[in-house]
C-alpha cells in the first residue's frame, strides 16, 4: 500500500517529528480514530521503515489498552513486529484508549501524560523508554 503524497503535508500545520519515517508521518497526519489503526497500520509502517530508531531495541513490550485490547510489540535484530496478543513481556505499558489516541494525534504530550499518571509502566523501564521514544518521542525517564 502506498500512501498519497498529499498525506505527507500535515493539515494542522505541525512539523513532523524528525525521528519518524515519511510513511509514518503520513499516517500521523491523518486523525487516527482507533487503537487498532495504531497497531495494525501506524506501528507496522514504523517498524517496516527499519530506521535508526529501531537500533538497540531488543525485547517484548506489551501494551494493555483499556477499551482497546492487548497488543505485543516484539523487537530484535530482524526489526520488529506488532500483533494483537498478550503473554509474557519484558515491559508492560498500561494506558487508556483515549490517552493513546491523544498521543498519536498530538493532542497530548507523552512526558506530560507519563507525569500525570496516564501511562503506567511495569518491568523494564529502559525498554519502555526506548519503545516510547520510537513511537511517541519518549515515555519519561527511566529509573
Amino acid at each position: 500500500d502506498r500512501l498519497s503524497p498529499s498525506l505527507l503535508q500535515d493539515p494542522r500545520g505541525r512539523t513532523p517529528p524528525p525521528y519518524l519515517p515519511a510513511t509514518t508521518v503520513a499516517v500521523a497526519a491523518e486523525t487516527v480514530s482507533s487503537v487498532e489503526v495504531i497497531f495494525v497500520r501506524y506501528i507496522p509502517q514504523l517498524l517496516k521503515s527499519g530506521g535508526p530508531g529501531l537500533q538497540g531495541i531488543d525485547g517484548r513490550c506489551r501494551f494493555d489498552v483499556s477499551d482497546g485490547g492487548t497488543w505485543m510489540l516484539t523487537f530484535g535484530e530482524s526489526g520488529g513486529a506488532a500483533e494483537a496478543s498478550g503473554g509474557d513481556a519484558d515491559c508492560t505499558v498500561r494506558i487508556s484508549a483515549g490517552d493513546l489516541l491523544d498521543l498519536v494525534n498530538d493532542r497530548q504530550n507523552v512526558i506530560a501524560a507519563f507525569d500525570q499518571g496516564k501511562i503506567h509502566v511495569t518491568g523494564d523501564y529502559e525498554l519502555a523508554n526506548k519503545v516510547g521514544r520510537l513511537l511517541f518521542g519518549g515515555l519519561g525517564t527511566s529509573g
